[in-house]
Formats: structure tokens, C-alpha cells, sequence
């Protein structure tokens, strides 16, 4: 019966690599997937092992994401972000060329939402006032365009608001009545924002019994 079994993941992994010959380009994020993560079989003796292998899947979500399958593309600008692949290590600048093409090509929202947060973070990085003005701008817009769907995007215009920041009005009460928006959302980021606000009395009035119960309530969520 093992025997089968590892024959079978044997054929599996073979479809898998000749696909990538056909016009079958989700094969490729599949076999991304098996090769970013690693594969082992749930017997202990004669398992099947597929070694992780961070430069093949890059290759393998490269070509999936070139020929049209949106989340090899996506995946192609998280390797490059996070510099999961040894060669290249993190390259901002290409990570941002795959999520735009990713956001235009696909219409996808996370990747959309990819574009702001890469833009906010590479905004931290620069010296000049205007230029970090500039990408702000650009990062809130990419937040704005997702908001609706995107969750975090929201949160983050709420940020650029209570700070400020990308030429936005500094208006805290506005920045606090979107974080209060995203209550039902459970998201943990805007939970614990309410709380700061409420603690220092930014944009609310202080009040520490609601800044410790969003808190707890935060904490809660994260433990589920």
C-alpha cells in the first residue's frame, strides 16, 4: 500500500513538471508552492521527499506569473521583498515592478495593497522630505483604491491621517473615526490603534477604560 502511495506522489510531481510545458500555467505555482515549502510524505519509512528549493520555486512562479497566473506573479514580488531567493536577496525596486504589474495586469486588490505598504516602507528609507512626500502619496493612494475590500489598506489611511503624512490633513479625529470603522473587521492592527488613541486621548477623548477593554479585546483576537 505504501508503495502505491509513493508512486503516486511520484506521478503527481511528474504531471506537474510537464504541464509547465502546456499552456497549464497554475502548474507552476503548484510546483512554486511544493519547492518554497518543501514536501515530505506522512510515512516514516520510504517517504517521498521533495527538497525546498527557495531558487526553483522562484523560477517556477516566474514563469507562472509571466504566462498569466496572478498569484505566481504576486509571489515572484514577495521573494523578491523578503529575499527568499539567495542570489538576489531583497530588491525593493523589481518587488515593486512585480506587484504593479500584478495590480494592472490582474486587477488584484492584494497586490494593490503590496504596492502601498512596499511604497510606505520605502518612503522610511529616504532623506529628502519631498521625496518621501512623493511615495507617501503614492502609497496612500494604492491604501484609498483597496480600502473598501482591503481592511489593512483602511487602517493605513487612517495612519497617514493621525500623522499627517503623504500631504494628507493632519486630522486626528478623522484618522480615529476610520480605525472605529474597522471594529467589525477584527483587525488585531486597528484594534490596538483605538487603544493608543483612547490611552493618549488622540483624537478621542483619553479615556483608559476603553483603551484597556480594545486592548484586551485585541489580544483575544490574536490568541484565537
Amino acid at each position: 500500500m505504501i508503495s502505491q502511495d509513493l508512486e503516486d506522489y511520484q506521478k503527481a510531481m511528474q504531471f506537474f513538471e510537464k504541464s509547465t510545458c502546456y499552456p497549464v500555467f497554475e502548474a507552476c505555482r503548484a510546483l512554486g508552492d511544493i519547492y518554497h515549502s518543501g514536501f515530505q510524505s506522512s510515512y516514516s519509512d520510504n517517504s517521498y521527499t521533495v527538497r525546498q528549493d527557495h531558487s526553483l520555486a522562484f523560477v517556477h512562479y516566474a514563469i507562472g506569473g509571466i504566462f498569466g497566473d496572478f498569484k505566481a506573479a504576486l509571489a515572484v514580488g514577495v521573494y523578491l521583498e523578503e529575499g527568499y531567493h539567495e542570489d538576489f536577496g531583497p530588491d525593493y525596486n523589481k518587488a515593486l515592478q512585480w506587484y504593479e504589474y500584478t495590480s494592472k495586469q490582474f486587477g488584484s486588490h492584494v497586490a494593490e495593497l503590496a504596492v502601498g505598504k512596499l511604497k510606505h516602507k520605502l518612503a522610511s528609507t529616504l532623506t529628502d522630505p519631498s521625496e518621501v512626500e512623493e511615495l507617501q502619496k503614492e502609497a496612500y493612494k494604492s491604501f484609498e483604491t483597496v480600502a473598501i475590500s482591503e481592511p489593512y489598506a483602511k487602517f493605513m489611511m487612517a495612519v497617514y491621517h493621525l500623522n499627517g503624512w503623504g500631504g494628507q490633513e493632519h486630522d486626528t479625529c478623522l484618522g480615529f473615526e476610520i480605525l472605529l470603522s474597522l471594529v467589525e473587521s477584527g483587525l488585531n492592527e486597528a484594534l490596538l490603534g483605538i487603544a493608543t488613541c483612547y490611552a493618549r486621548g488622540v483624537g478621542v477623548a483619553r479615556d483608559p477604560v476603553k483603551a484597556l477593554a480594545f486592548r484586551n479585546l485585541a489580544t483575544q483576537l490574536d490568541e484565537k
